[in-house]
């Protein structure tokens, strides 16, 4: 039958900072885990529906800023929508993703319940979300080689080998270099 369809809308955030792991620097995402179903203790990237009075970038910026404390995104870029409609098994939810960056010099204040994952080893997700990071991380990556996008995950001052360390851990390549002293 013909009609309008009336869908969830929601924002979510790939927040992505390089950080010590293991005594290595390593390219990081934020999830936060989940406390109600469905997917009630799985780890998922901040999200929200969007209010009828803001714009998606409005959306995900405020539920990154509620949620989770974090102002400090340096870079937002809109990645994609997602309208598989199994990807929500309570409802049908459409969902637009973005990725933001964090410079190596902040460290926000996180609630108990989040964490930063390192890239290479995250946990089963709840949605979508491992597609999500995925595009995230190829367009990163892809961005990297093109553009000056690494700036945004510097903190003000930096040396070239931190540069390099910083560039070396957002494309996923070994480095025995560490993390920037910011971080240690």
């Amino acid at each position: 039958a013909a009609g309008v369809a009336l869908y969830g809308h929601e924002a979510i955030g790939v927040v992505a900072q390089v950080r010590p792991v293991r005594g290595t620097a390593r390219l990081c995402v934020l999830l936060a885990r989940r406390e109600s179903a469905p997917y009630a203790g799985r780890f998922a990237l901040p999200s929200g529906p969007v209010e009828l009075d803001e714009t998606l970038r409005e959306s995900v910026r405020r539920h990154l800023a509620e949620k989770l404390d974090l102002s400090g995104v340096t870079y937002l870029e809109q990645l994609g929508t997602s309208s598989a409609p199994e990807r929500d098994p309570a409802q049908r939810t459409i969902a637009t993703s973005y990725l933001g960056l964090v410079p190596t010099d902040l460290e926000p204040q996180l609630p108990e319940r989040a964490a930063w994952f390192d890239v290479d080893a995250l946990p089963e997700l709840a949605f979508d979300h491992d597609w999500v990071i995925s595009e995230a991380l190829i367009r990163l990556r892809a961005k990297l080689s093109y553009t000056n996008l690494g700036f945004a995950l510097m903190p003000a001052e930096f040396t070239i080998a931190e540069l390099r360390s910083v560039y070396v851990a957002a494309l996923g390549h070994a480095s025995p270099r560490p993390i920037p002293a910011a971080h240690t």
